[in-house]
Order: structure tokens, then sequence, then C-alpha cells
């Protein structure tokens, strides 16, 4: 494999020759962090990667090395700062515990007057503490941006890290994907601060009764049994990925070869998604988006009043019972298609005059809005599909932007198939029933 993925003999002469000392080095750093890491993954997981795999991510961190190197710093980082309380902004402690190449990240929600407001937990694999501690700020920043935090602190207590972020380097060459990563984020929240504060002083530290009744620890095993192009199996995806709760996915064919693991955990209806928790499945979209919501407590999916929790859950039945079904009823039957059209505009109508927010839960995306991604990126198919164009903005205006808001969300884009996928997986299946 090594033999595949190095340069070869004479480009290392013409890089000798042009004197391009710092490209060599860079692929050298990269080519050895990456045959590591590969080794880590095939002693620990018994994953045997592929000579491709390895050369392309080897070439995408040498360049990603080069770009950091080379950029000077746009965002503002303090260090050695030992201020408690920032006024008018949220103060975010981070922290991560690092065993056994697994890692169990903690980030919790100050206010500026000093009272804890939330609380977000992440586990991951890493291999060195210094990893586990870039991984878990890396995941703060990616919090701040998901719920649109801009006047944020984030605080961690580790110095390296922090004087890292502010020179724009990486401390360790086998941190510069991470790096890199998180300088891009910085660089599109530039009111974040990043501070360093002694661990002695960090509030996590401090908190430990409320830690350990707000966040999950490691050990948790979340397991997502899905479809890609299944609208059902993306909700669980999207709900999961707006909690930041980190979850292993597998892909099944449902349709043709089931896997043995599906039919274990989901017996009676043996489809996708099956959600697993701790080897406790749980089947049915719906149902799963409140057990995730009654479990992982940020960014709360249902309202909290119980008349718009109640009135959460009938949109979204409404649009599993009345509109999905009749959807795909106009995509199939051309003989029905006028009559059918006229019932899911009804229904898209009704939908419409309930929104009034952004999204249909107000200003952050909910369950209804979940539910609703059938409607926002499975119905616009529908024109390319079968030539019939459902949901224009000239007659469903609100739901036309409220469309266009939840699909362009960076959550919802980073988890969800792309248009043209879309309908590449279904037109074959299309075409086969006609």
């Amino acid at each position: 494999m090594i033999k595949e993925v190095s340069p070869s003999k004479e480009e290392l002469i013409a890089l000798f020759k042009s004197r391009d000392i710092g490209k060599f080095n860079r692929f050298g750093i990269c080519l050895i962090d990456e045959l590591w890491t590969a080794r880590n993954r095939a002693f620990h997981d018994r994953v045997n990667p592929s000579w491709r795999g390895v050369l392309a991510r080897v070439q995408g961190a040498a360049s990603c090395l080069l770009t950091a190197w080379d950029t000077r710093p746009n965002s503002e980082v303090i260090q050695h700062a030992h201020k408690e309380i920032y006024l008018g902004k949220l103060v975010l402690f981070v922290d991560a515990a690092f065993k056994e190449l697994r890692v169990a990240a903690g980030i919790v929600v100050s206010e500026s007057e000093g009272s804890f407001s939330d609380a977000l937990a992440v586990n991951f694999d890493a291999n060195q503490p210094l990893e586990a501690e870039s991984w878990a700020v890396f995941h703060a920043f990616r919090w701040c941006q998901t719920r649109g935090w801009r006047q944020v602190v984030i605080v961690s207590d580790c110095q390296l890290l922090v004087q890292g972020l502010q020179a724009r380097m990486a401390p360790d060459w086998r941190l510069t994907g991470v790096f890199w990563s998180m300088l891009e984020l910085l660089d599109d929240l530039p009111e974040v601060e990043v501070v360093w504060m002694p661990r002695s002083r960090n509030q996590i530290q401090n908190t430990g009764d409320f830690v350990s009744n707000n966040i999950k620890i490691m050990g948790e095993e979340v397991k997502l049994y899905g479809a890609r192009g299944s609208p059902f199996s993306d909700r669980v995806n999207i709900a999961l990925k707006l909690k930041g709760v980190e979850y292993k996915y597998f892909e099944e064919n449902y349709l043709n070869n089931k896997s043995t693991s599906l039919l274990k955990y989901n017996p009676i209806h043996k489809k996708v998604p099956t959600f697993v928790h701790n080897e406790k499945p749980i089947a049915e979209s719906l149902v799963i988006f409140e057990y995730i919501d009654e479990t992982w407590k940020t960014h709360p999916i249902l309202p909290q009043h119980p008349y718009e929790r109640a009135q959460a859950r009938f949109w979204s039945y409404f649009i599993d019972d009345k509109i999905v079904p009749t959807t795909l009823k106009v995509v199939k039957a051309k003989e029905e298609r006028k009559n059918t059209l006229e019932e899911l505009s009804e229904y898209l109508e009704m939908l419409e005059k309930e929104l009034k927010d952004k999204y249909v839960g107000g200003e952050g995306i909910g369950m209804v809005d979940i539910a609703g991604n059938f409607i926002a990126q499975w119905i616009p198919t529908t024109k390319e599909l079968v030539g019939v164009d459902i949901l224009t903005e000239a007659k469903f205006p609100k739901l036309y932007q409220w469309s266009w808001d939840f699909a362009t969300h960076p959550a919802i884009k980073e988890v969800s198939p792309s248009k043209e996928e879309i309908i590449a997986i279904f037109k074959p299946r299309l075409n086969a029933t006609n």
C-alpha cells in the first residue's frame, strides 16, 4: 500500500530539483499520519482501508496543510483570559475525556450571569488527548453555527490548542485536518472568541451534578438503520444531527435484501428507519423523534407547552397520513392524477395557513419541519419525474419559502440527499412500475 500511495522516484527528483521542499514535507507528513490512522483502524476496528482511499485522504490533508500554513489570521482568538463572566455573551465551557481511543466531550452553556442553560455531549474516536480536545472545540463551533449563536466565548483548558488557534497553525502536525476544519468554522463566526482557562477554573469541573444529569457519558451506543432516499430515515438523520448526537449509520437495501440486524431489531414492521439506543430498538420515525427529544435535551424538537406539543404531533401525522400518500398517488396514477392533484393542493393549503414564522415551530427547526422534509425535498422532484410542478411560489408562497429555508439549512444539507440524487434513486423505480 505504501508503494501505491508514495510519490514515484521521478516525482521525488522533480520536487527536489524544483526546491519545493515544502510540498515534499507536506506529503510525507500527511502520508505518515494517514498510515498511522489506517493502522489504528485496522487494529482496533478491523477496518482495512484501500490504497485509493488513503491516497485521496493524504492529498486532501496536504492541500489543507498548505492552506493552513499560508493563511493569515482572520478571526479573533484570546488566550490566557481569566474573565469568568462576559457581559451580554454566552459562555461555552468545553472539556474532553480520552480513554482507549474513545472520547466523551462535554459542552456546557452558561449565560453571562453565570447560570447554566444547556449542555451537549458528543462521543467519537481519537488517537491522542490533544486531538480529543480539538474535536471537542470543533463541535462547540458547529453547535454555535447550528444554533445561530454569534456573541459567544468558548472556554477550553487546553492552552496548547488555544495558542494554536491564535497562530492558525496546528500544534501537532497530526491535527492538520481538524485544525483546518476549525479555522473554516471560526472564519464563519468572526464574533466568537476562544479563551484558555486553567483546568481548576473550568466550570465543567465544578458542575459535576449538572453534567451527570444533563449529558450522556462514554459508553453509549446509538445506531440507525436507514436507507438513502427514504424521507423517513432522513428525518431521524436530521434530528440526530441537530441534537449533536454521535451515532453509527447502517445503510439498508430495504426493498430486496434486508439485513439480519434490521429483522432482529424491527421484527414487526421490518422497515427503516430503525433506531437502536444501547440495544433498545425503536421503530417509526415520529416515535423515534419523541424518544430522541426526551433523551437528548439540546435543541428541543417538540415545543414545551402541552398544547403546542399536541399541535406539533397533529400536523406531523397530518403530513404522514394525508400529504405523503396523496403525493405518491399523484406520481403513480396517471388516470386519477387531476383529482388527486386537487386533493393534494387542498392539504398543502391547510399547511400553508398554519405556517406563521420562518419555520412551522417558530424561528428554529422543530418536529413539523423535520416531518415536512418530504414536502421540502421530495415533492419538488415531481416536476422532473412526471412533469407536474406541485409546490410553486405563486400558489404556496409561504410553503415555497419555508421549503427553501429548510432545504438550505447547513444541518439539513449535510445529511440529506440532493434533488438530483433523489431523482436518480426514484426514476428507475417509477419506470419499472409503469
